[in-house]
């Protein structure tokens, strides 16, 4: 688990360019095990920049902060579809 940024979680701002940068040394190293990426998640933009140096997203607080109570699934499969939509077309992840 590597953390994005070093703010407190459920923050915004998305990825910034020296997580990118750590990440990317994360990357370089061709560790055994996978790298998922938590921390500063919540727009598509935001997975693509982490696919590209990491082997997938955490997505945590945005999630919780898109909670619907009014529907029975809480509205979680509309949120990961927004989320991800656009990896339909430009994206294997």
């Amino acid at each position: 688990y590597a953390v994005s940024s070093s703010s407190t979680t459920g923050s915004t701002g998305g990825i910034g360019q020296v997580a990118l940068s750590y990440l990317g040394k994360l990357k370089a190293l061709s560790l055994n095990n996978p790298v998922l990426t938590g921390f500063g998640i919540s727009t598509f933009n935001d997975l693509q920049q982490i696919w590209a140096q990491c082997q997938g997203g955490i997505v945590g607080s945005a999630l919780i902060n898109n909670i619907d109570k009014k529907k029975a699934d809480f509205g979680i499969p509309a949120f990961i579809q927004k989320l991800t939509q656009q990896s339909n077309d430009t994206s294997t992840q």
